[in-house]
């Protein structure tokens, strides 16, 4: 059986006053981890619906009824919750980047599924080692990003991305820094490119 661990910010959860169970369960919500939040609330139906409700409380998410799955979350608020400003950088990457793609008939797999696994974990040290807490060396690289995904979806041809791990190795956003000027210059009107970077303001 898989295991995943999950890296909880102590002070974080005694400066909201929540309960680790409350957080536990906002993770699983907000990476849409259903089958593990049915299992759990199959488990310990009593917690998992009281830390629903606590949820509910603080407009995190909507829940009514008695089921686990009956929930509607707030996703913008979920993630400010769940990760304080000074993990953003890797988590916006992380989400932003494609999981599965295919490439001529077949699936490619690009990245783990969850933020917290140890393989996510290891991703995240070597991001932070390489943008130094640098707000404008992130915004740079997800900018980057956006126009790659955006370029290759234009051209058909997102399946042959790299693996996240080779992308944040070779630090291969600065192939399409020259791309971005070039797309500034012709203002686009494209909404896909000209969407605000996801949560930059609170980097």
């Amino acid at each position: 059986m898989n295991k995943a661990s999950i890296t909880m910010d102590i002070n974080t959860l005694l400066t909201l006053g929540i309960a680790p169970e409350d957080y536990h369960i906002a993770l699983l919500i907000y990476e849409g981890k259903t089958g593990a939040l049915k299992r759990y609330h199959y488990i310990t139906p009593q917690t998992v619906e009281a830390a629903l409700f606590r949820l509910t409380e603080k407009s995190l998410i909507t829940f009514k009824g008695s089921l686990a799955d009956n929930l509607a979350p707030n996703e913008e608020r979920l993630r400010k919750f769940l990760f304080p400003i000074r993990h953003n950088a890797f988590f916006e990457l992380f989400h932003l980047y494609p999981r599965v793609v295919n490439a001529k008939g077949k699936e490619r797999i690009l990245r783990v599924l969850g933020v917290e696994t140890a393989g996510a974990q290891r991703l995240k040290a070597k991001y932070e080692r390489i943008i130094k807490n640098d707000k404008r060396k992130h915004l740079i690289v997800m900018k980057c990003l956006e126009a790659e995904i955006w370029e290759r979806k234009r051209a058909n041809n997102l399946g042959f991305m790299v693996e996240l791990e080779r992308y944040i190795d070779e630090q291969l956003w600065e192939k399409y820094l020259p791309y971005i000027e070039k797309v500034l210059e012709r203002k686009p009107d494209t909404e896909a490119f000209n969407a605000p970077l996801y949560g930059q303001e609170e980097f």
